[in-house]
């Protein structure tokens, strides 16, 4: 069966695709079953699901178990299927709100939903939240306009079973959090949707294929924070440092 959509829900759907497929499948809609199974959506989880749960819901999770058709309407392959804009709706928000006003006249602006961000019409100098508990705290500053940034990191959402903490931030291909040392990506780009998506897939892919992915990919540059034993370090892609403050 098909399933009509609004402009906005098939858009973001279809950028969601397009991602799924740049990030080697590490942004992925479709990933919502695997956030109930883990207690990330609904109720609480006291054990850690076993590896044949894990593969009983990765049956249905997958971008390529959604079909896009012409005039906004969508199908699912699989009954089950079912869709989680979380690491892409702020981005979008971000970016409607900032046509919104540019539409209205106002040329100088930022917009800024948890975290997510566009500046516009200026020089907006932001700071970038240093990655641990310590809130208020500017890690670095960078100079945006007409551009996006993003952050993505495992300080912000976790829960804990079995006394281990898990990361909210999901590998859809193996049905599991993340596990690295990456602390946190930050993505600048031309928007903020496209920011939003790659933060959490950089997440995942780790700090060698991101910066890999984002040093071929053109108008988009990242930074990573990275624990290495006690220490933060800081690795970037070939032009991130353009948007320092001097």
């Amino acid at each position: 069966n098909k399933i009509a959509v609004s402009d906005d829900f098939y858009y973001v759907l279809d950028k969601s695709i397009e991602y799924n497929q740049l990030t080697d499948g590490t942004f992925d809609p479709t990933i919502r079953p695997l956030l109930t199974l883990w207690g990330f959506r609904g109720k609480e989880v006291l054990n850690k699901p076993d590896t044949s749960m894990v593969n009983d819901v990765l049956e249905y999770v997958g971008s390529d178990k959604i079909l896009l058709h012409s005039d906004n309407y969508i199908q699912k392959t699989h009954p089950m299927l079912s869709l989680d804009f979380g690491a892409i709706a702020k981005g979008y928000a971000v970016d409607q709100i900032s046509d919104y006003l540019n539409d209205l006249g106002y040329k100088e602006h930022y917009v800024e939903i948890g975290g997510d961000m566009i500046c516009k019409g200026k020089n907006w100098t932001i700071g970038v939240a240093y990655p641990e508990f310590i809130s208020g705290q500017v890690y670095k500053k960078i100079n945006l306009n007409n551009h996006a940034v993003a952050t993505s990191g495992t300080y912000n959402q976790s829960i804990e079973i079995d006394d281990f903490e898990y990361s909210h931030i999901f590998d859809p291909r193996i049905g599991q959090p993340s596990k690295n040392n990456v602390v946190s990506v930050t993505v600048i780009s031309s928007s903020c949707i496209y920011s939003d998506a790659l933060a959490t897939s950089l997440k995942v892919l780790g700090k060698d294929k991101g910066l890999q992915l984002i040093n071929n990919t053109k108008g988009v540059e990242c930074m990573f924070i990275i624990k290495e034993g006690q220490q933060l370090k800081n690795y970037y892609s070939q032009n991130f440092s353009d948007f320092f403050t001097n």
